[in-house]
């Protein structure tokens, strides 16, 4: 006898299962609806049917079961999952959304930061090591000195080379260990000789203006000499023409900002 009330009670849940994927509303009282019915056919009782389906159904009821099975979601689940806005009657249209950013490493007013190409906006922040290696520019003051001054009287640089007024040429200060006086001559490049300098007024926009020098002499200024410390390159005049214009003189040039790259020189 056990065996048929078994039987007949998986034909009832086999029914019951039917008929809950066939609900189009399958509410509270559609589902009592459907069970009465078969409990009825079956001649079960409510807690025969309810408790042999949890059996079958890792304890699920039939409410359970059939939302499970049809993963039903919220209106407004679905307007989210469809990216549809929930609207109705003369509510506003919903807001655009705002565009990506287009974000690039720059410079501003010698400050590091990122630039937003489609709006415009910079936002001043420092940049990672990682990003200076990448983008490499670097705010530093650059001086100028003339041919024949007390740096360069016989108008050579410490390696030999010409400067002359349409030369292109660099000065690094001595490098030298902290708490020790430069030495002169004798002293050695900050930078190696042989390394290119690039040099641009500003990194960025259609007016950029860059030239390129060779750093083949020292001096004792700059950030690890003696003198003019917020220096970091003595240039020659031609250098300042190239991103100032012609008409600027090393006297009004004096100490001004740009920004810089530099380029060790290839292995031997």
């Amino acid at each position: 006898m056990e065996k048929v009330t078994r039987k007949l009670l998986n034909q009832a849940i086999k029914e019951l299962e039917v008929g809950l994927l066939n609900l189009s509303n399958p509410t509270y009282n559609n589902i009592d609806k459907l069970m009465r019915k078969i409990m009825s056919s079956y001649s079960l009782t409510a807690e025969e049917l309810h408790y042999g389906f949890r059996d079958l159904h890792n304890n699920q009821t039939p409410d359970e079961w059939i939302h499970n099975k049809r993963k039903m979601k919220t209106f407004k689940e679905f307007c989210g999952d469809a990216n549809l806005q929930e609207l109705w009657w003369n509510s506003p249209p919903p807001p655009k959304p705002e565009p990506p950013k287009q974000e690039v490493l720059a410079y501003k007013n010698y400050k590091p930061g990122v630039l937003d190409k489609k709006s415009g906006k910079f936002t001043q922040r420092a940049h990672t090591p990682k990003e200076q290696e990448r983008y490499r520019w670097k705010p530093v003051k650059a001086s100028v000195y003339a041919p024949g001054d007390k740096f360069t009287p016989n108008k050579t640089t410490a390696t030999g080379d010409p400067h002359n007024w349409t030369t292109r040429n660099a000065a690094v200060p001595f490098k030298y260990k902290e708490g020790e006086a430069p030495k002169g001559k004798s002293g050695a490049p900050s930078i190696p000789y042989g390394s290119n300098l690039k040099v641009t007024a500003k990194p960025m926009g259609k007016d950029t203006k860059s030239t390129s020098a060779k750093i083949n002499d020292v001096g004792d200024f700059g950030r690890t000499g003696s003198v003019n410390k917020d220096v970091s390159f003595d240039v020659s005049p031609q250098i300042t023409k190239d991103i100032a214009g012609p008409k600027v003189t090393p006297s009004q040039w004096g100490k001004r900002m740009v920004y810089t790259k530099v380029t060790p020189p290839p292995k031997k």
